[in-house]
């Protein structure tokens, strides 16, 4: 077998255990007369596991189905991965397994080519590429998406495309792009209504620590109130006002807590 040379380690009987795996996204395509399919990780971050992952995925998919698998993983944001896109296991300097998979990085596409495919799902990502944040850009995607798909796949793509331009504009902008309608049948309404909610309990707790922060200044620093209120006021850092609120009862010199809190007494 061309083992000469080396020492026995062990002989064993090896069971084989097949693990249980779901793979997100999975296209059957026949092209010239061949069936194959297509599987697609989408990546938001570099994972040094990724080469091994697929050749896993890619390995178990052909012996489900007896058929050619080609492997893509779409990275969504920047760097992308730092090594090539091969994964690859070498005994005495000669490769005994080598999978390669093609990478997309979505990135360094340009949106401006993207538009004139008229594919719902390609121009919904349209912000994610090169040129894609500009808001003509944005408007041209959904337009071109409106043309192109039907009403129940325009509605999914535009839901994504929406969610996407979230990052860069806000509700009233978006609204006023593809109409009150559209926006309130997307799921991209239950973002900003989840943002809001977040800014909003983040807000609340400003606001109390800034009562709680003047309270205490009347308690243990009544002569600094008048000085210290519009510095209390102007501070929106709910851990700083905190930390003043902690502070306050255990500095009993009025100069050292203004000093604390950025006044010249």
């Amino acid at each position: 077998m061309g083992d000469a040379g080396a020492k026995l380690v062990s002989a064993d009987i090896l069971e084989l255990h097949r693990r249980k795996r779901v793979v997100d996204m999975v296209l059957k395509l026949e092209k010239d007369g061949e069936v194959y399919y297509r599987h697609i990780e989408l990546q938001a971050r570099p994972d040094p596991d990724m080469a091994l992952r697929c050749f896993e995925y890619n390995r178990l998919m052909f012996l489900q189905t007896g058929l050619p698998v080609l492997t893509t993983v779409i990275d969504l944001f920047p760097p992308g991965p730092a090594e090539e896109s091969v994964f690859r296991v070498k005994l005495f300097g000669h490769d005994v397994i080598y999978f390669r998979f093609n990478v997309v990085s979505l990135w360094k596409m340009e949106a401006e080519d993207v538009l004139a495919s008229r594919a719902p799902g390609l121009l919904a990502l349209v912000p994610l590429m090169a040129g894609g944040q500009e808001l003509r850009m944005i408007e041209r995607a959904n337009r071109a998406m409106e043309e192109a798909g039907s009403p129940e796949e325009i509605l999914n793509a535009q839901g994504v495309l929406l969610a996407l331009a979230g990052s860069y504009y806000n509700y009233e902008v978006l609204e006023s792009l593809v109409g009150r309608d559209r926006m309130m049948r997307s799921s991209v309404v239950e973002h900003f209504m989840a943002e809001g909610r977040e800014e909003g309990r983040a807000e609340g707790r400003v606001e109390a620590e800034r009562e709680l922060c003047l309270d205490m200044l009347l308690e243990f620093h009544p002569g600094l109130v008048k000085a210290a209120t519009p510095a209390v006021q102007a501070c929106s850092d709910a851990d700083t006002l905190k930390q003043w609120v902690l502070l306050a009862p255990k500095i009993r010199d009025d100069a050292e807590f203004a000093r604390l809190i950025g006044l010249n007494p």
